[in-house]
């Protein structure tokens, strides 16, 4: 993975700021710009995809996840991110994919568990979704999205006591 140069970094970090500022148009510029500098690193791949994925350009962010994901051996972010694109793109096949190794890479992290549930609970694998998302509750008792999808995914399989409590504990954590 390519360690950022001083003037990259700048860069990155102007950019992190105008981000920041809601000009991500500049933002994006800025990150290529520091690509051009440093094109193995994964950490401006990764931003420039999450700049892309804010301006409504799935296509250019799916690009710069893959290659963030290829460069980092080690991080599950980006492919759980790309996972996550996969899902509401409904490409189900591309989003396994992402999301399996996304959890080779990291098993623990709940992002990714969050997005596997959800994944399978739309492909209708409901006791799957289940077993991911109190996966990602108990590794995060903090994580509301996962409070919320498990309690729709116990409503579909008609645990309603569990679907209850799950819903309160979303409550809890949303602001």
């Amino acid at each position: 993975m390519g360690e950022l140069s001083v003037k990259a970094a700048g860069l990155a970090g102007e950019a992190r700021r105008a981000s920041e500022e809601g000009r991500h148009g500049e933002s994006q510029r800025l990150l290529r710009r520091a690509l051009e500098l440093v094109p193995d690193s994964a950490l401006l791949h990764y931003n420039l995809a999450l700049e892309l994925l804010s301006a409504g350009r799935p296509g250019e962010a799916r690009t710069a996840l893959g290659r963030a994901a290829s460069l980092d051996g080690q991080d599950a972010d980006a492919l759980s991110e790309l996972g996550r694109l996969e899902t509401e793109a409904e490409n189900w096949d591309a989003a396994g994919r992402a999301l399996a190794a996304a959890r080779l890479r990291c098993p623990e992290h709940p992002g990714v568990l969050n997005n596997s549930g959800v994944l399978a609970f739309l492909q209708g694998r409901y006791g799957d979704a289940e077993s991911f998302f109190r996966k990602a509750v108990e590794l995060d008792a903090g994580h509301a999205d996962a409070w919320f999808n498990l309690a729709d995914t116990l409503d579909v399989l008609n645990k309603a006591e569990d679907a209850r409590e799950a819903r309160r504990r979303f409550r809890e954590l949303a602001p």
